[in-house]
């Protein structure tokens, strides 16, 4: 499980934070420090079909290390926002 900020401004770039996500191939990408749609849309185009991207309305979950996806996106949306 890989937490990956993607604002693309305070830390890497976007195309440098998915060539990072590549390089690790975590099991799931969760995003952080993005401030809107557009950023999240962009950095899940970067990434591909290798990472899926799934909104998790709630902005809950639980997992086990036995129910770990492959190659997941997993966005979990602050509250009033998306």
């Amino acid at each position: 499980m890989l937490f990956v900020p993607i604002d693309g401004g305070y830390t890497m770039s976007q195309q440098e934070m998915a060539r990072v996500v590549r390089q690790i191939r975590p099991s799931l990408v969760i995003p952080m420090h993005y401030f809107g749609s557009n950023a999240l849309g962009t950095f899940a185009g970067l990434l591909g079909d290798a990472w899926p991207m799934r909104i998790d309305e709630d902005g809950t979950f639980a997992l086990s290390r036995l129910d770990l996806p492959q190659g997941a996106f997993l966005v979990l949306p602050p509250r009033g926002r998306l």
